[in-house]
């Protein structure tokens, strides 16, 4: 949320919604972003998608965005973004059917690292 206000827009948590994003954010112009965010404790490791996450990502094109947050428990977290995730990531599903493994190297190799 800090990161989008940074950045001029106005980002709203929608998680609890069962959207299949966690925030909506709005710029000055009036473009969104959907935003799916997913933290890990530590510095490396792969991400899960929900079914409900992965197809609204990729229903949602190029206004869709995932947020890979690393360190997410420390002083120095890691903010690495992804650009319209459902058409450059390939996660693998798992066998549980539910769910979509991204491996760590998928998602460094599309983000977009915020310093």
């Amino acid at each position: 949320m800090k990161y989008e206000v940074s950045q001029g827009r106005k980002p709203e948590d929608v998680g609890k919604l069962n959207l299949g994003y966690d925030v909506r954010s709005i710029d000055q112009v009036f473009k969104h972003r959907y935003i799916e965010v997913k933290g890990r404790k530590g510095a490396d490791g792969q991400v899960f998608l929900t079914r409900n996450e992965y197809f609204k990502l990729r229903q949602l094109g190029r206004d869709a965005y995932l947020y890979v947050v690393i360190n997410c428990e420390t002083d120095h977290p890691e903010l690495f973004i992804i650009h319209d995730p459902g058409k450059v990531l390939h996660p693998i599903e798992v066998p549980a059917g539910v769910r979509y493994k991204v491996t760590m190297q998928d998602w460094k190799r599309t983000a977009e690292r915020i310093e």
